[in-house]
């Protein structure tokens, strides 16, 4: 375990215990990750030959990853990109996405409890990036009414590597363990685990 790293410095602030170990089971792709994948994969050939250059490649990929995704969470859950609040737990320059929950108000328009963040590496440093998550997650669980106990999730990824992490009260965990576009079969078997986990606590009313 890293205590040296920013992220862990983060948390030691915030009086979290934080943790290096996999919460990730070994998963089986499902019908819906293998749909999917198929899917991107046909897309992603299509635009290797528009897209040269590779930053704006590994944005495209994060993009199509969790927006194919969340498509299959849309009654329960809402991707934001970009969004801003009055507690500004979204930060310039590092593009981030927000799965919370569809508004029963106006699903659309109102913005809910999140569930899922996602920060974007730009520049191959994951633990700055993984800070700068980490206390986005923690604002969100302390902005919001019952954060405290249950489960948000948090992902930094640059396109090609992915990595996880949760927040529960006071334990942060950070898997070890990297996924990669370039597995794109495990990766978004890991990707629908945690949607459904998202999904499972709105359906629980655990909020």
């Amino acid at each position: 375990m890293n205590h040296n790293s920013l992220s862990a410095r983060i948390a030691a602030q915030f009086h979290l215990n934080y943790q290096e170990q996999s919460f990730i089971p070994t998963l089986k792709p499902t019908f819906l990750s293998q749909e999917l994948c198929q899917n991107l994969t046909e897309i992603m050939q299509d635009h290797q030959v528009n897209i040269s250059q590779p930053e704006a490649r590994n944005k495209l990929l994060i993009d199509m990853v969790i927006r194919g995704v969340c498509h299959y969470y849309r009654d329960h859950l809402i991707l934001w990109h970009h969004v801003t609040t009055e507690e500004d737990f979204t930060q310039p320059m590092i593009p981030s996405y927000i799965v919370a929950r569809r508004s029963p108000l106006q699903g659309k328009t109102v913005f809910d409890q999140p569930y899922l963040l996602l920060c974007e590496v730009q520049k191959g440093n994951f633990d700055d990036v993984w800070a700068v998550c980490l206390n986005k997650l923690v604002k969100v669980q302390r902005i919001s009414q019952g954060e405290w106990t249950r489960t948000l999730f948090g992902v930094v990824s640059d396109g090609e590597i992915w990595q996880f992490s949760k927040l529960q009260g006071g334990l942060f965990i950070r898997e070890p363990n990297d996924y990669k576009t370039a597995e794109l079969s495990q990766l978004l078997a890991v990707m629908f685990y945690l949607f459904e986990k998202c999904q499972l606590q709105i359906i629980s009313n655990f909020y």
